[in-house]
């Protein structure tokens, strides 16, 4: 939103297209032409995708745009395929169509069709925005983009004042670590079950395990509802479901964790749980350890290992002024590089020069 008030400000006609929700209606409230996407992220029907490709190519022929800013995988590859005008382009990650986190046989076809469209669409796309360094390399090593298109734009900006330790409650409470994600294999969600219940038999002080964030049948990283249930009555973890607003979940928070092995752009939880003053264990993964100082904004743990995940767990249970001083810590670091106010300039920044280097006209 701040940057489409900003298209507003500076007197654009701004319109957004993506499927139907109350988002895309609350965008229309505020005067934002909005067009319906119909597109299924998890499809990999040929005649469904080729549907979807038409919807693109039509509400490109309707709008005819100057510039267009295109999000997730299936929007950057059918987007600038379709698009009229300029393309920019921000990769939120390279997920299961380039990384092969899904570790089977039959995604080998995805990652391959995948690899193809990607690079057709650079062909189109005037910039690449890239949320981490990681990400940009494999792009130019596997030559799907070129050194002259790309920039890095780490996350989407945080609202400081919205994101605020002043929120945090302050009653006495057992130690709560959180994790706000989607309740995904590659996320890491096996592996915070796992390290909770080491945790639980090497310490006697109170803790709480919670899981807020939606179930994702459509995603090849589901988990069986029967083995989620099984943890839930288990009682190693308790889940809240899908929080309207992540300040629901960080609000009663100690402990923001995130031990996903996705191939994240930047993850917003870590960057949201620093910016309210509470220290971070994540993964040596791209797009999450980009969020973290080790030993300064929190810790960082190897991969697939809840063993060492337990260990930082434990680390910062009997450690209070730890969890202070990396609270603190963390969201100065925010504050320094993932503000949504630098965030949005960078990014208008990157619409003027595209803008201007193709013949445009810039944003003043």
């Amino acid at each position: 939103m701040p940057i489409l008030r900003e298209m507003q400000r500076r007197g654009w006609e701004v319109h957004v297209a993506a499927p139907n929700s109350d988002t895309l209606r609350a965008l229309s409230q505020n005067g934002i032409h909005t067009h319906q996407l119909h597109l299924d992220r998890s499809s990999t029907n040929p005649f469904q995708e080729l549907k979807t490709l038409r919807n693109f190519k039509a509400i490109a022929d309707l709008v005819r745009p100057h510039l267009s800013h295109h999000f997730s995988t299936k929007a950057v590859i059918y987007g600038c395929l379709s698009g009229k005008g300029l393309n920019v382009a921000t990769i939120t990650g390279l997920g299961y169509s380039l990384s092969g986190a899904a570790g089977t046989a039959k995604h080998i076809p995805v990652r391959i069709i995948g690899k193809t469209l990607y690079k057709r669409a650079m062909q189109k796309c005037h910039h690449v925005i890239f949320q981490n360094d990681h990400d940009c390399s494999f792009f130019l090593n596997k030559k799907i983009a070129k050194d002259h298109q790309v920039s890095i734009i780490q996350g989407s900006g945080i609202d400081m004042s919205y994101f605020h330790p002043d929120k945090l409650s302050k009653k006495d409470k057992p130690i709560k670590f959180v994790v706000l994600s989607r309740m995904l294999i590659s996320k890491g969600i096996e592996d915070f079950v796992a390290a909770s219940r080491i945790v639980r038999e090497r310490t006697n002080e109170k803790c709480e395990f919670i899981l807020a964030g939606p179930l994702d049948v459509d995603n090849p990283s589901c988990i069986k509802e029967s083995i989620f249930n099984g943890w839930l009555t288990e009682g190693s973890v308790k889940w809240i479901g899908q929080v309207p607003d992540a300040l629901e979940a960080y609000s009663d928070a100690d402990v923001v964790v995130l031990p996903s092995f996705y191939k994240e752009g930047l993850s917003r939880s870590l960057i949201e749980g620093a910016a309210m003053g509470l220290p971070l264990i994540t993964t040596d993964n791209p797009g999450c350890r980009d969020a973290v100082i080790h030993n300064e904004t929190g810790l960082i743990v190897p991969l697939r290992d809840p063993h060492a995940l337990a260990e930082a767990m434990l680390t910062l249970i009997s450690n209070a002024s730890m969890r202070r001083q990396m609270g603190k810590a963390g969201r100065k670091f925010v504050e320094q590089h993932f503000s949504q106010d630098q965030v949005l300039s960078k990014t208008l920044e990157t619409y003027d020069a595209v803008l201007t280097r193709n013949g445009g006209v810039g944003l003043d």
